[in-house]
């Protein structure tokens, strides 16, 4: 994905508050209202390497301190 796609309307792309501040000619901040949710999943191969371990183990560590899953 790239900018132009952006901005010629082929695609979309979430962006954080920060991103309206600095933003390319030709695309426009729409920021949500209310309250928005979006899921991410976190994917990785079946064999994962020490690099692949320490990815998950950080997630699993911020999900739970941000009490994104369930106890």
């Amino acid at each position: 994905m790239s900018q132009r796609d952006l901005r010629d309307g082929v695609t979309l792309a979430p962006a954080g508050k920060a991103a309206g501040t600095a933003q390319p000619a030709g695309l426009t901040w729409r920021p949500l209202r209310g309250a928005p949710s979006l899921t991410f999943h976190l994917v990785l191969p079946r064999e994962q390497s020490p690099l692949h371990r320490r990815i998950r183990a950080a997630a699993k560590t911020l999900a739970h301190e941000l009490h994104w899953l369930p106890d």
